[in-house]
């Protein structure tokens, strides 16, 4: 493992460093955008957090061992790790090449990504034993995959989060494919039996509200706090595909990974 440096990981994220910032902008004709791998460390960590990349070492992709060839050959071949304040680990991801995309939103009622495709595997998260959920349930030490989930609009859930944008971590045990699971009978089961508890773990996810650093960083990658929030997310520029075109875009993600929700 080592810090980024912007001669290691330039030509991975040429393309996203000159990507618009707004996130899931309107499709256009674009030239391709670069995958979001590892970012360097950010120069202005939010509450002393900080990322570094884990990199693939000769050719070696640093995917953990644990994910199966379907899942894997998806995924940027190097990670990000977050470190939390104390220098410990709070969690490492690794990111699909391409997030999948659906060519206009789908008019998804209190839904802040609605191009995002509903059930999509986006990444891997692997947590040392020291991380919560944003219910604050304990995330057990291992590798989950994750997939992008519209929070039910029910009273059990009201007023838990500012958007029905949820990554659910799912058990790799379970999982079959890394095709889209949009029913909620066949998601919920899959992030249950990776659950302490009889609720799915789950990690906010919304656009991110800041611009990327202008220096530092190439693929924009870092840790700062969400709004008025008592939250600290991930930061993040990925390389996005409209499903079935060749159409690609930026899309810019906070992903909370220290605080929680009130409810």
């Amino acid at each position: 493992m080592r810090s980024i440096s912007a001669a290691a990981f330039a030509l991975s994220f040429a393309a996203l460093a000159a990507a618009p910032a707004e996130p899931l902008p309107a499709p256009q004709d674009a030239p391709p955008a670069a995958p979001a791998t590892a970012p360097a460390a950010s120069p202005a960590a939010a509450k002393g957090f900080t990322v570094e990349a884990l990199p693939a070492v000769d050719g070696k992709s640093s995917v953990p061992s644990e994910v199966s060839e379907p899942f894997a050959k998806l995924l940027a071949s190097e990670g990000v790790r977050v470190l939390a304040p104390d220098g410990k680990v709070r969690a490492d991801f690794w990111f699909r090449l391409e997030m999948p995309l659906l060519a206009k939103a789908g008019g998804v009622s209190s839904v802040l990504l609605e191009r995002l495709v509903p059930g999509a595997f986006v990444g891997i998260v692997r947590t040392p034993g020291r991380t919560n959920d944003y219910r604050d349930q304990e995330i057990e030490a291992g590798v989950y995959a994750l997939r992008y989930y519209h929070q039910p609009s029910d009273a059990n859930h009201l007023g838990t989060s500012d958007s029905r944008d949820f990554f659910l971590l799912t058990s790799l045990a379970e999982e079959k494919s890394p095709a889209p699971i949009a029913a909620k009978d066949d998601l919920i089961p899959l992030a249950v039996a990776a659950s302490p508890s009889d609720h799915a773990l789950c990690l906010y996810v919304a656009p991110a509200t800041t611009p990327p650093p202008t220096e530092g960083t190439l693929g924009g990658a870092r840790v700062a706090k969400r709004g008025e929030h008592d939250e600290q997310a991930l930061e993040i520029t990925f390389a996005a595909r409209v499903e079935g075109t060749d159409q690609r875009e930026a899309l810019r993600l906070a992903i909370v990974i220290d605080g929680h929700t009130a409810h």
